[in-house]
Parts: C-alpha cells; structure tokens; sequence
C-alpha cells in the first residue's frame, strides 16, 4: 500500500507517488570553464530500471574531481530524465547539487544530488553552474530477478530516499 515510500509513511514522503532514485559515478573538472559526465543506474517507482548518462558544460571555480552520487527527482519515470537541464551546486569533500528540467509532458522537474569525492585535486571547495543534457538507456530486458536486484540496490543505498 505505501511501496512509494518504502512502507514508511510517517518518515518518508512522496505526495505524487512518482519519482526516481539513482547511484553512480561523475567525473569533472574545471577551471573557469566546467565539464563533466555522470553515469548512474536509475530505477523509478514503476519499477523501471535504466542508464542515465548525464554531460554537463558550464562554469565552476578550479577543481577536478572523481565522486560517488545518489539522486533523487521528482519525475514520474526514468524516461522524463532524458534532455536538456541544468544545475547549481558546490562541494567540500560532501558536495551538493540541484538540478532541475522538463519532463516528457512538460512538467518541471527537480532534482537533488550528493555526492561524495572519491579522488580529487587538493581544492577546499568549489561551486559550479552548467547546463546539462541526459541520455537514458532502458534495461528493461533484463531477466526480472535481475531488475529486482538493481531496484532494491538503488532504492536501499540511496541515503536520499531512505
């Protein structure tokens, strides 16, 4: 009865019963000028998995870095993912990010993103704009057991649902 919000709906909230979870890597760097690529398994409350591969080109103060992530949006599934956005967000070993879209019928859609560095120049901190653009690949042919698995990983490491 409450599986978009894990059984848990006191401690977690999800007023539209939609949205996505996802893990991964991003890799940037910058100094004036910004780039970037993230990769991330996504799975939405449909229980879609997919890929989303993410590049960004925008501004940042001087860092490069290689960090883990974990999002969450507000989109309904995975496939509203895919296109143009943008983001703003910054870091100190912790980072954070908003970003925010359309979706496949033009609705908004918002975004949160931690992150925590891997491996990065010895920059204290540094804060970042870009304009981004999302590509996604279903897995949806995956054996079902498999799909489970992603959906349970995503879904349970992603400190932001859970």
């Amino acid at each position: 009865m409450f599986a978009y919000c894990l059984n848990n709906s006191v401690n977690q909230l999800d007023v539209k019963g939609n949205d996505t979870c996802g893990i991964g890597i991003d890799i940037s760097a910058a100094f004036g000028l910004r780039a970037g690529v993230t990769a991330q398994i996504v799975v939405d409350d449909n229980h879609n998995p997919g890929l989303v591969i993410t590049f960004a080109v925008g501004g940042g103060t001087p860092a490069v870095s290689i960090s883990a992530v974990e999002s969450y949006t507000n989109a309904d599934t995975i496939y509203d993912l895919k296109g143009f956005g943008g983001s703003l967000g910054g870091s100190a070993i912790v980072g954070g990010e908003l970003s925010f879209g359309n979706a496949r019928n033009g609705e908004n859609v918002f975004g949160l993103q931690l992150s925590t560095t891997i491996v990065s120049a010895p920059v204290p901190v540094e804060v970042h704009g870009e304009v981004t653009y999302s590509l996604v690949y279903s897995l949806d042919s995956l054996p079902a057991l498999l799909k489970f698995i992603l959906y349970k990983l995503v879904m349970n490491q992603n400190k932001l649902f859970n």
